[in-house]
């Protein structure tokens, strides 16, 4: 759980890396996200802004998971529930890659709000390093 409120300015990044092992066949990184706020009857000019996403160990985004931006419209208490998130890290096997979670506060005191984050984890199917097939490629006549 995170807060998601704060004078204008205020950003929070969380972030983990991970090793995704040679001979991966299949990975999918997933976990459960949930916001509440309350505007307090107040509307905000500039959305509160929350992104996810896959890195290079450098910040570079190699896969979006999400960006959403929240603008206060003056409504009572809202809660978005629980959403599943969802992407495949398959494509990088091999390599050292950051999960990102950046939240973005650009206006000062807008109602307090709140964001959790529940369920990480990695479904995978690897390959071990000491199973090989030779030749690489081969035909093989009818019979």
């Amino acid at each position: 759980m995170n807060g998601f409120d704060g004078e204008a300015g205020l950003v929070y990044d969380l972030y983990q890396d991970v090793e995704v092992p040679i001979g991966t066949i299949q990975a999918d990184l997933m976990f459960d996200d949930r916001i509440q706020y309350d505007s307090l009857g107040y509307a905000s000019s500039l959305p509160r802004i929350y992104e996810a996403a896959i890195e290079d160990p450098n910040g570079v985004t190699l896969a979006p998971i999400v960006r959403e931006e929240i603008l206060l419209n003056g409504r009572s208490y809202t809660d978005t529930g629980w959403r599943h998130r969802s992407v495949s890290i398959a494509p990088f096997a091999g390599q050292t890659v950051r999960i990102h979670i950046h939240e973005s506060i650009p206006e000062t005191y807008t109602g307090p709000a709140s964001i959790e984050f529940d369920g990480f984890r990695i479904d995978a199917q690897v390959l071990p390093e000491w199973l090989a097939v030779e030749p690489a490629t081969a035909t093989i006549p009818p019979a």
